[in-house]
């Protein structure tokens, strides 16, 4: 596709690609975490993604990173919504100047309402319901909490369950029936619903096992004032700020996760501090005029002497989406 744009637009127009995930270093669907052991792969090669799939040879992985790196030379410039995603992909081999730290801009929404509660006990779970998202991780670590009589309560929504292996749906059933009363599953949710959800709820938590990227739903949990509970590993661990204005626990370790919900919900005041800490995420009116920029800078090195069209206002309203 990349081709194909610059054969039809010729090489005086600037093309800008964001980066959002890592599929094209990572066979696994782009997930990052090794086969061979379910922890989060720190470096591609041949050799190690040959280790991952013993059917695919170093050779032809090999090939594949070549033939990927020349599809996207046809880009100009790179965005990146996270300094890990930057980083990942510089040490992949983009051309470190290529790339450039850009979060994604969100429009303006009217915060959710803090409700007062004695306790700030009550956590939810927004994302897709598969493995690498670490919801079974959040389970058993409820488990460990609802054993140990400790007061709190999840609600979970998500989507695109039908879609996982048995053996992730077999135990994702498991965990809900052996923390039902703690636990709650309401299941897919439209987004105009997102501010009663959060105003139900003191926590947002982002369990995931791989690295992620920029997750939405730490910048909605930004815009509703809800601190967020997140995995201590990449693009989390960037946008979540242990202790400032969220809380940080040990990737794919549900003992690590509740004990950290356990401090999370025993005290009123740190909840206060976290929330007050809370910076909001990056505006959709900065970042239209960061691209604007963008643009002309690339027309501007490449002779070009179009002018570009100013972009109409940003929309104030969010279309109807559904999580996936």
């Amino acid at each position: 596709m990349l081709r194909e744009i610059r054969r039809t637009l010729g090489e005086d127009v600037p093309i800008l690609y964001t980066l959002h995930e890592f599929l094209p270093i990572c066979h696994r669907n782009g997930q990052l975490v090794r086969t061979t052991t379910e922890k989060p792969c720190k470096e591609e090669s041949p050799r190690r993604c040959h280790e991952c799939f013993p059917e695919v040879s170093p050779q032809a992985f090999f090939m594949r990173k070549r033939f990927i790196q020349s599809q996207m030379s046809a880009v100009d410039r790179f965005l990146a919504p996270s300094n890990f995603l930057r980083d990942r992909f510089v040490d992949w081999g983009l051309p470190e100047d290529k790339v450039v730290a850009e979060e994604y801009g969100r429009l303006p929404v009217t915060a959710a309402p803090t409700r007062e509660r004695r306790q700030r006990n009550r956590l939810v779970f927004i994302g897709q319901l598969s493995y690498f998202k670490g919801v079974n991780v959040l389970l058993k670590a409820m488990k460990r909490l609802q054993d140990d009589g400790i007061d709190v309560h999840l609600s979970v929504y998500g989507a695109n369950l039908e879609l996982q292996p048995d053996e992730f749906r077999e135990e994702f059933a498991a965990l809900l029936e052996a923390t039902k009363e703690t636990v709650g599953f309401e299941g897919e949710f439209n987004h105009d619903d997102l501010p009663a959800i959060m105003a139900d709820a003191d926590w947002v938590v982002v369990p995931s096992i791989w690295w992620e990227n920029s997750p939405l739903v730490i910048q909605e949990a930004a815009q509703h004032r809800r601190p967020v509970i997140a995995s201590d590993i990449g693009g989390m661990a960037e946008k979540v700020h242990d202790g400032v204005s969220g809380l940080h626990f040990k990737a794919a370790d549900p003992a690590s996760l509740a004990e950290t919900i356990a401090r999370a919900v025993s005290s009123r005041k740190l909840w206060d501090e976290l929330q007050r800490r809370i910076e909001p995420p990056y505006a959709m009116d900065e970042h239209v005029r960061s691209l604007t920029r963008q643009y002309k800078e690339l027309l501007a090195s490449k002779g070009s002497e179009e002018e570009l069209v100013q972009p109409p206002a940003p929309a104030t309203e969010i279309e109807d989406v559904r999580y996936a």
